[in-house]
């Protein structure tokens, strides 16, 4: 096989991962199906927890046969939070890939797909929208999603030389965060 993806993390990859995690784990690293907790990632935490009804396990309640799948495609050596979010990134997005042909980091970044990436990630995270387990509206999900994701993008306007008063005006297709203007002017020395 050949070399396993390199996976970074970045706030928009993040807060949809935070927003999948939310009813699946309460964001929780440690927690298995049926709401034990497990100790150490040194290894996934196989069986069934205390009240479970499956090996679900990790912020992303991933079933032993899908972590171990990925796990061998990334070469990760444990089951430590930063493995769970590169494995549930890559599940995600190869999933999102296989059944869309889209990208999912794309289609993220461009906002209003709560409805596409829910009905294609269903199957694998149940808790979404459409899936066996859900038990929110799609329209919760897509709130959470642009809460979460928009903290991705920040604008910082600059205008050099400009008149005291100029404004700026910014738009997008998502949600951004922008600060006040900032005017940078030379200022006259001279004697």
């Amino acid at each position: 096989p050949g070399a396993a993806p390199e996976i970074k993390m970045d706030p928009t990859k993040t807060g949809f991962l935070n927003t999948l995690a939310g009813p699946e784990s309460g964001g929780q690293y440690d927690l298995k199906n049926g709401g034990s907790r497990f100790s150490g990632y040194g290894s996934f935490p196989e069986g069934k927890g205390p009240g479970g009804t499956s090996t679900a396990s990790g912020k992303y309640q991933f079933i032993s046969s899908t972590w171990h799948s990925e796990q061998d495609a990334l070469g990760l050596k444990d089951f430590s939070p930063e493995n769970q979010d590169k494995a549930a990134w890559h599940l995600a997005d190869t999933t999102y890939r296989a059944k869309t042909h889209g990208d999912l980091e794309t289609d993220l970044a461009s906002g209003n797909n709560a409805m596409k990436i829910a009905t294609a990630l269903k199957d694998v995270w149940p808790s979404l929208p459409g899936g066996s387990q859900s038990s929110q509206s799609l329209g919760t999900f897509g709130n959470s999603l642009a809460a979460n994701t928009a903290a991705a993008v920040h604008v910082e306007v600059t205008l050099k030389n400009a008149n005291p008063g100029t404004t700026a005006k910014v738009t997008s297709s998502g949600p951004v965060t922008a600060s006040a203007p900032r005017i940078e002017m030379p200022l006259p020395f001279g004697g």
